[in-house]
């Protein structure tokens, strides 16, 4: 079988992660976390605030399936635009460097000019990057379900919560989604992007919000580029949606997020 882009990142990620301890061990990553306390801020209040639906707004910069997205020197200027937008009710910061040109260094850069939640999107595989996290800045982390089973999703969240910080747990099929309850997700992410393939599928978050709880936040992620999607996963229960590409491409930012955050 062919090796998925999922699959290769998650081996760079392994690697990376190893070269992170050898530099600063995960004994040291742990006393840091105990001696530092800080601010987190709502992620999941944010979002499911205001009569609109809550835009997540993403910050990268590249990605395999749609090459050079945004210039790295532009970082700073997006951040700012993104928090004077009354409509971004939280920002996603892409901190993968190999695929998508982020960094931790660039969330906590973003924080200290934004009063919105922030978001570390990354491939999350072990408790190591949990306490990177919190030592970033990160009020929430992005937990792929494809990408951990189902004791390390749990053990991952349980951990993330211990720092005060909340998991938005990325599903895109049934089975996933049923990951995300039993792990006891308070928001799930439905991701119309196939991250074996990078191939999208605008229909996916109305197929499968049906096996989300009423009680549970749910957030749908890629494909929606103009008011018109926005609109559709709306209608069909999402409360807010995260969005990256076709703001950071389009001419207006504000123009677009106003565009995207339709009434509820």
């Amino acid at each position: 079988m062919d090796t998925s882009v999922l699959d290769e990142i998650v081996e760079n990620k392994k690697v990376e992660i190893r070269k992170a301890q050898s530099l600063v061990p995960l004994s040291e990553m742990m006393a840091r976390c105990k001696g530092l306390e800080r601010d987190v801020r709502d992620f999941n209040g944010s979002i499911m605030s205001g009569k609109r639906l809550g835009v997540i707004a993403e910050i990268k910069f590249a990605s395999p399936s749609s090459g050079s997205i945004a210039n790295q020197d532009d970082a700073i200027r997006i951040a700012r635009a993104y928090g004077e937008c009354d409509a971004v009710r939280a920002i996603s910061v892409v901190t993968d460097a190999k695929y998508f040109g982020g960094s931790l260094g660039l969330l906590g850069e973003v924080r200290g000019i934004v009063k919105v939640p922030l978001l570390r999107k990354d491939f999350i595989i072990h408790k190591y990057q949990i306490y990177e996290s919190y030592l970033a800045g990160a009020d929430a982390v992005l937990l792929i379900a494809s990408a951990l089973e189902s004791k390390t999703l749990k053990e991952l969240a349980q951990l993330a919560g211990s720092f005060g910080m909340q998991c938005l747990v990325e599903a895109h099929n049934i089975e996933e989604v049923e990951k995300a309850v039993s792990a006891g997700a308070i928001m799930i992410g439905i991701n119309s992007r196939d991250l074996g393939t990078f191939t999208i599928d605008k229909s996916l978050f109305q197929s499968l919000v049906q096996y989300i709880p009423d009680e549970v936040t749910k957030i749908a992620e890629s494909g929606i580029e103009n008011g018109s999607d926005a609109r559709m996963v709306c209608d069909a229960g999402a409360d807010a949606i995260l969005v990256g590409t076709s703001l950071l491409k389009a001419a207006d930012l504000a123009e677009k997020v106003n565009e995207l955050a339709v009434e509820r």
